[in-house]
């Protein structure tokens, strides 16, 4: 019988890090608002962040469907906001909102085949 191997794509927690690091950075923002912190303090917290969000990711499928939802409707947020740049219809707004959001989801799904709790 032949050696079996797994093939994965290289850089399959790409998506999921900028999210967890993007996320980390914006509370760590937001503490640091309402608290003084020095650079050392800011990154050494928003380290601590991106890692406890890596690892709720990882090891909680509730987490996990909850991060890719509201990042998939932020990545359609975001998609919705350059579109009202470029024209003024409607249509256009929320059919781009849609294809952001349907790739987003659609890159999110591949963590729930591999990743099971």
């Amino acid at each position: 019988m032949g050696t079996k191997f797994e093939i994965r794509r290289k850089g399959r927690l790409t998506l999921v890090g900028v999210e967890a690091v993007a996320s980390a950075l914006l509370v760590t923002y937001y503490i640091s608002r309402k608290t003084e912190l020095d650079w050392y303090g800011f990154f050494s917290i928003a380290f601590v962040i991106a890692a406890v969000i890596m690892a709720l990711f990882m090891g909680v499928r509730v987490f996990r469907y909850i991060f890719s939802i509201a990042f998939s409707l932020l990545w359609g947020l975001l998609g919705f906001e350059i579109a009202k740049n470029f024209s003024e219809l409607w249509f256009i707004h929320c059919l781009s909102f849609t294809i952001f959001a349907y790739f987003s989801v659609y890159f999110h799904f591949d963590y729930f085949r591999f990743t099971r709790s």
